[in-house]
């Protein structure tokens, strides 16, 4: 499914920069890549210990950039996929305590990328991706498609 908002609409474009000023030279050396990096194109929806992911993981951002990271998301998404997504980070420290790995169940190994600037490209992109989670949006002239867009159904026991 692929989504398209037109440019009124689009919230993304100012909680991205503000996400992205937020961040530290180093912090962004592992958050953004030139649009078409390899990187872009692979996306997987695995624990983080089974799947290497590009970008800056949860654990590396302090909390105001965890909240700025999370207002881009919310403003990405509908209100059912908000709140489905942290459902689903949340479950990670439920799976934790029932196998007791807290290493490979962990709900700070998510992570972001953003491939261009957009602040300054009419074309550029951003992922959010881990443990049952993998949404990947594209922009262009303010304009987004979300897609591939994996959420794990969630049950609870």
């Amino acid at each position: 499914m692929v989504a398209y908002f037109s440019a009124s609409q689009s919230k993304q474009i100012s909680p991205a920069s503000e996400f992205l000023n937020s961040l530290n030279k180093e912090q962004k050396s592992k958050t953004q890549y030139k649009f078409n990096h390899d990187s872009k194109f692979i996306w997987h929806y695995l624990p983080a210990a089974s799947f290497s992911r590009p970008g800056i993981s949860l654990a590396d951002l302090n909390n105001g950039q965890k909240d700025l990271l999370f207002n881009l998301i919310k403003n990405s998404l509908s209100e059912i996929g908000y709140t489905k997504t942290r459902q689903i980070i949340s479950l990670e420290n439920v799976l934790a305590d029932l196998s007791g790995n807290y290493d490979y169940r962990d709900p700070e190994k998510y992570y972001t990328a953003f491939y261009g600037n957009p602040a300054t490209d009419s074309l550029w992109a951003w992922s959010f991706q881990g443990h049952h989670i993998s949404l990947n949006f594209t922009v262009l002239n303010g304009k987004t498609s979300i897609a591939p867009r994996f959420l794990a159904p969630i049950r609870l026991l």
